[in-house]
């Protein structure tokens, strides 16, 4: 066959290596409900060789981690399998005590698979929650950038652009509006109606010097009375 040109060039396809995210822990309430569960617990907290607090937390809960994994590897590995034996069981034991029994390991079985339902559908409804929550946010952001107001027209009929800028038009065009009033604080006279009594028209205030004195007269008059206080020792 003769040597000619061909159209097809050469594809290499490479298949780079992903490294396999690692698992997140998460505690099913079906491992509270077995019986062995409590004993676990109460030896695992039994053998901590620790004293630190912080380093007996973290052993305690490193050491809780692996027994709650190998407990559901060996209880709940299969709860497929364990749902339709204990079914078979129910449905082919006739007498009531092994019948009562059977369905007590039925409805224990059937408890733990709706818990696992149940936990994945909480974790659907949390991943909507969380599309629905970035999608209102996004509609609230869309909604006050369409208020704003970026571009105005001064009273000399020229555009100014930017925030600061229709900031500064808007604050002169409302204080042109409403008028300018210009106060002047003055000094309170304490020998006017500030320490005159409320019921004569002032404001109350009791006047420092003179109750002052008031006081040291007070003194010389228990001074004068030979009175057995403290004040005049």
């Amino acid at each position: 066959m003769a040597n000619t040109l061909s159209d097809h060039t050469a594809l290499v396809i490479d298949f780079p290596w992903c490294p396999k995210p690692k698992t997140i822990f998460q505690f099913c309430d079906m491992w509270a409900k077995d019986p062995s569960f409590l004993p676990l617990i109460t030896s695992i907290k039994s053998k901590l060789p620790y004293t630190n607090p912080t380093t007996k937390l973290k052993g305690f809960l490193t050491d809780t981690k692996s027994a709650l994994q190998k407990l559901n590897k060996k209880r709940f590995a299969d709860l497929r399998a364990q749902l339709c034996k204990a079914r078979a069981n129910l449905e082919g034991v006739q007498l009531q005590q092994k019948e009562e029994m059977a369905r007590a390991h039925y409805i224990h079985i059937m408890s733990s698979v709706i818990d696992i339902i149940r936990r994945q559908s909480k974790a659907e409804w949390v991943s909507y929650g969380d599309d629905c929550t970035r999608y209102f946010f996004a509609k609230i952001k869309q909604r006050k950038t369409a208020t704003y107001i970026f571009s105005i027209q001064d009273d000399q009929v020229q555009t100014r652009q930017g925030f600061l800028e229709v900031k500064e038009v808007m604050h002169k065009y409302y204080k042109n509006l409403l008028g300018r009033q210009h106060s002047v604080r003055q000094q309170l006279n304490p020998n006017s109606t500030v320490c005159t009594p409320k019921k004569y028209g002032g404001i109350g205030l009791k006047n420092l010097a003179t109750w002052n004195k008031a006081c040291i007269a007070e003194l010389v008059w228990y001074i004068a009375l030979k009175k057995d206080m403290l004040w005049l020792k």
